[in-house]
């Protein structure tokens, strides 16, 4: 029996919650004089906007004869920028116990790895979140990014941080995707992510991204890897995993954080050779 990508995992986060009552603005610029041209354009980074001269050529560097795109100046509010956007101001953390009570505005964040942004295609716990509390005004944003980990998060020049992200979204409560990335430094790196993990957690549940108090955390694991054809994925991760996600347990118990473990229950349902609950092995 094929199951739907990410029911099993969505419905899982669901039940926490069910059992309780950027856009950059156009960088185009006018035409630009020749002289302007030979010098270069230099960017704005404190307003954000990037003036650089309008590539005039297609992709096969044939010069087009059209003129640049009309700027929007409204699109401005949509902008923000790692050297300007603001950052949260630190407060005492807040005890998160599970399962969560949702306040009827709740603003929800989703951040972390593959396995949050990869949520945003079904919408599956999005809508089970709303049809759990039918009442409530509530606001998510899907903010996570596929391979981020804890403290490793590329992110184009001048891309504000998930941090500021975060305060520009007024988030009260964060479930948090991690570990499978980093689970590949090995087994002897277990004690560097817990180090790593606590650091991180510390610092997100002392910051009042709300403006107001620190935020509820919800810290999910990775799920575990099934075997498909041609790829023995959980042959070779799953071992691995478990040992992460039970220091993932540990950390989460130490700094009073939600944590949800999704590696166990969606162990169990990949037993069945009938069921392929997986895109490639690892990624729902």
């Amino acid at each position: 029996m094929k199951r739907s990508p990410s029911s099993f995992f969505l419905l899982c986060l669901a039940f926490i919650l069910a059992t309780a009552p950027a856009i950059f603005r156009s960088a185009a610029q006018e035409t630009k004089s020749a002289s302007q041209r030979q010098t270069g354009a230099k960017s704005d980074i404190g307003t954000g906007a990037m003036n650089r001269q309008v590539n005039q050529k297609d992709a096969k560097n044939q010069t087009l004869d059209v003129p640049p795109p009309e700027q929007d100046p409204s699109l401005a509010q949509f902008g923000i920028y790692a050297e300007n956007a603001p950052i949260p101001a630190k407060v005492a953390p807040v005890v998160t116990t599970l399962p969560l009570k949702l306040g009827k505005s709740a603003r929800i964040a989703f951040i972390g790895n593959t396995l949050l942004d990869r949520a945003q295609q079904f919408g599956w716990f999005e809508s089970y979140l709303h049809l759990a509390h039918p009442d409530h005004h509530l606001v998510l944003r899907n903010l996570a990014w596929s391979a981020d980990e804890i403290d490793l998060q590329p992110r184009p020049d001048n891309f504000a941080t998930v941090n500021q992200h975060l305060t520009r979204e007024k988030i009260d409560v964060i479930f948090a995707a991690f570990g499978f990335n980093e689970s590949f430094a090995g087994l002897e790196a277990i004690d560097s992510f817990k180090a790593r993990l606590t650091t991180w957690l510390i610092d997100l549940k002392t910051s009042a991204f709300n403006g107001k108090s620190g935020p509820r955390i919800v810290l999910i694991s990775p799920i575990a890897n099934e075997n498909l054809a041609g790829i023995p994925a959980a042959d070779l991760n799953n071992e691995r995993l478990a040992a992460y996600v039970a220091a993932m347990a540990e950390v989460a118990k130490a700094e009073q954080v939600g944590f949800v473990n999704v590696f166990d229950a969606t162990k169990a349902a990949m037993a069945s050779p009938d069921s392929d609950l997986t895109i490639n092995g690892a990624h729902l």
